[in-house]
């Protein structure tokens, strides 16, 4: 985006599916998975007229086991979107500090929290 809307627009975030700085652009889950990374995740941070260079805010892994298919990936971190974004939203717009543990309580996106998560909103199927 350049500059002069960035600074029409104010403070922009963005939602990244990799952790920034590998894969940037388009198709990055499917980067990650071809290349053969074991750990990817998502990305939140700042927009900047470069592409996927913003101040990172926020980041959150998805480890890639070996019988993982990649539509199982794509999945996994879509869900892991839905469910950390909010919260980085909701922490930013309280003026509240973003830390690693924003999250899952203890399903780590698996959705399988059994009723123990704090945080997911119950959005887990237990």
């Amino acid at each position: 985006i350049p500059e002069n809307i960035l600074s029409k627009m104010g403070r922009c975030i963005n939602l990244h599916p990799s952790i920034l700085p590998a894969f940037k652009g388009k198709d990055a889950i499917k980067q990650a998975y071809l290349y053969g990374v074991k750990v990817t995740g998502i990305t939140i941070h700042e927009v900047t007229p470069e592409l996927d260079s913003g101040r990172i805010i926020a980041q959150y892994p998805v480890i890639i086991n070996d019988s993982m298919h990649y539509d199982e990936l794509e999945e996994t971190i879509h869900r892991v979107e839905h469910i950390i974004y909010p919260q980085v939203i909701e922490k930013l717009l309280n003026g509240e500090a973003v830390e690693f543990g924003v999250s899952f309580g203890n399903c780590g996106g698996k959705g399988k929290c059994e009723g123990k998560c704090k945080e997911c909103g119950g959005g887990c199927e237990g």
